[in-house]
């Protein structure tokens, strides 16, 4: 048996979109499982810094933004998840782009579970519907 793997630009960005979803549900699942052992999670990325001693550039590791993809409603103690794609949320069926669960405690098995789905594939259709739909405000003006 052998797999036909294409090196063109098409699967550079399908890799570069799958890598990055993955990445980000990633810190999502630590994020949450910091939350359930009452600990502060805080993302950091590598960034240039000017040294304040030295007045150099150099690279070290900042905290930067980051942004919970789930809430809970205080009234009824529900937790909801909202995927994102940029900063818009994705629509995972026609209208539907939030996931209601019963407690907190399903957060991490859910974000696992979309984990797979996004790793086997599933949600490439929402992924690249997001991504054209994304593109469209990037596009150039003529003059």
């Amino acid at each position: 048996m052998f797999c036909i793997i294409s090196s063109g630009p098409v699967l550079r960005r399908h890799l570069a979109r799958f890598y990055s979803a993955v990445d980000t549900l990633e810190e999502q699942i630590a994020a949450a499982n910091a939350d359930r052992n009452n600990e502060t999670y805080v993302k950091r990325a590598s960034r240039f810094v000017t040294d304040q001693e030295t007045g150099e550039r150099v690279k070290r590791d900042v905290p930067v933004q980051f942004r919970r993809w789930w809430w809970t409603d205080a009234s009824n103690g529900k937790t909801f998840i909202q995927l994102s794609y940029g900063n818009k949320p994705l629509d995972l069926a026609k209208g539907k782009a939030t996931i209601e669960l019963k407690s907190v405690d399903d957060l991490v098995p859910t974000f696992e579970q979309i984990n797979k789905a996004v790793a086997n594939g599933e949600l490439d259709a929402v992924l690249m519907a997001a991504k054209k739909d994304r593109a469209k405000r990037f596009v150039r003006k003529s003059d």
